[in-house]
């Protein structure tokens, strides 16, 4: 595995790099911190880096990760990030601010607000196009690829087709990644700021 944050998004998946900030975690933990791209995990982390950074706004981190089947949450607490698990066994709530958690998992803290946002933003500048169609709910970065997108919506729509979908599409992909680039630079610049002090 890479020293990046989580691996390259693929086929709908990504792996947080538990290893990274726990070498000495059980491997029988390794296989659980799987984030599917059923929820926008680019966005949620640079908005979650964002406003822990801000000094006008922080408050503590949550961001959840949907394993199909249960949750696993990055979490910042007073002493720094740790991993939360809900349990499978437990009827899921739906407010996300009050997950239910059965399991704290006590390894050593993963490190500073500061680490992990640069280290979100390293991985984020690795991948931008594969974080990209994670974030659009697609399943490889070659779906984002005009001829690949007019292709998929001819034979989907067939008599329906028109250019105008095509582009519609692509603008959408456009404006998604405009989005997160400026979500990255914004993050970049308070990560900055907040290594001055």
């Amino acid at each position: 595995m890479s020293d990046l944050m989580f691996t390259r998004p693929d086929c709908g998946w990504t792996t947080f790099n538990i290893y990274k900030y726990c070498p000495n975690i059980p491997k029988e933990y390794a296989s659980m911190f799987h984030a599917s791209y059923l929820q926008s995990g680019a966005t949620m982390l640079f908005e979650m880096f964002l406003d822990m950074l801000n000094p006008k706004i922080h408050h503590l981190g949550l961001v959840p990760f949907d394993a199909e089947g249960w949750y696993w949450y990055l979490v910042e607490t007073e002493y720094g990030f740790n991993l939360l698990l809900d349990n499978p066994d437990v009827e899921q709530s739906d407010d996300v601010a009050m997950p239910l958690l059965n399991t704290f998992l006590g390894f050593e803290m993963l490190g500073s607000s500061l680490q992990l946002a640069q280290d979100w933003v390293d991985c984020y500048e690795t991948f931008p196009e594969e974080w990209l169609a994670f974030d659009l709910c697609e399943l490889s970065s070659s779906s984002l690829n005009e001829e690949n997108i007019r292709e998929h919506l001819k034979e989907m729509l067939k008599t329906t087709f028109n250019e105008e979908i095509v582009q519609e599409k692509v603008n959408n992909i456009n404006k998604k990644r405009d989005e997160l680039n400026l979500l990255c630079l914004q993050l970049k610049n308070l990560i900055k700021e907040n290594s001055k002090n």
